[in-house]
């Protein structure tokens, strides 16, 4: 078995990632910012910004992250 660094399945680490991203955008929704201004979606493990091999990189690579655009 060839260890990445993960902890669980990629597809579990994707579902929780998109798990992640949908409650942030549910909260934004709730405080009245239009749904049809946001998309989520998350990345899995696909683009870490720390190493995965520590519990404290694993933590600081479960985010979310913003990009604001003019319509």
């Amino acid at each position: 078995e060839i260890s990445l660094g993960l902890v669980g399945s990629e597809m579990c680490i994707r579902d929780r990632s998109q798990q992640r991203a949908k409650a942030v955008s549910d909260y934004l929704i709730s405080q009245g910012l239009s749904r049809s201004r946001i998309k989520s979606f998350g990345l899995g493990s696909s683009q870490p910004r720390q190493n995965n091999n520590t519990e404290k990189g694993r933590q600081e690579n479960r985010r979310v992250e913003f990009k604001l655009i003019d319509n």
